[in-house]
C-alpha cells in the first residue's frame, strides 16, 4: 500500500524510469520501434529509436506536468481529470 501511495504521489517517476530504461536498452534497440498496434496484432506504427529514447518519455513529462497544473488546489485526483481529459 504504501508503494501505491509513493507512486500515486510521484507519478513523473515513470517518464524518469522509462527514459533510464530506454536509455540503458538504446543499442539492443531495432532502428524503428514499434509503439502502435492493430487487434489483430499487425504493427500500425512505428517510430525512430531516437524519438522513441528522448521524445516519448519527455511527452509523459509534459502531460502529467499539464494535468497537474490544471489538478492543482482541487479535490479531484489526476486520474480522474486524466480519464475526463481523454473521454
Amino acid at each position: 500500500m504504501r508503494a501505491i501511495n509513493f507512486l500515486g504521489k510521484n507519478n513523473w517517476l515513470f517518464a524518469v524510469f522509462t527514459f533510464i530504461i530506454n536509455i540503458i536498452f538504446y543499442k539492443a534497440l531495432p532502428q524503428t520501434v514499434a509503439i502502435q498496434w492493430h487487434f489483430d496484432g499487425s504493427i500500425s506504427n512505428t517510430t525512430s529509436k531516437t524519438t522513441f529514447v528522448f521524445i516519448l518519455p519527455l511527452m509523459q513529462l509534459l502531460v502529467y506536468g499539464y494535468i497537474k497544473l490544471k489538478t492543482k488546489g482541487k479535490s479531484t485526483t489526476l486520474y480522474t481529470d486524466l480519464i475526463f481529459y481523454i473521454c
